[in-house]
């Protein structure tokens, strides 16, 4: 069991442990706003390609179409 003397030590370590940890849930929360932002760039990018091959595959289409026909 805990000696009421050691309690103000324990309770001054608890609150630096506290302390502590919101910081690193800081920390984690802006690595976590960066990531965001960094995937919304990624998504962004990814929905441009998307785009260019829609127009490849309209591109393809007309092609194929203009084709004669195998006999």
């Amino acid at each position: 069991m805990t000696d009421i003397a050691e309690l103000p030590q324990k309770v001054g370590r608890l609150e630096n442990d506290v302390a502590d940890i919101y910081n690193m849930l800081s920390g984690i929360q802006a690595t976590l706003t960066e990531h965001g932002r960094r995937f919304d760039g990624i998504t962004t990018i990814l929905a441009d390609h998307d785009r260019r091959f829609d127009k490849i595959d309209e591109a393809l289409v007309e092609v194929l179409q203009r084709l004669p026909e195998a006999s």
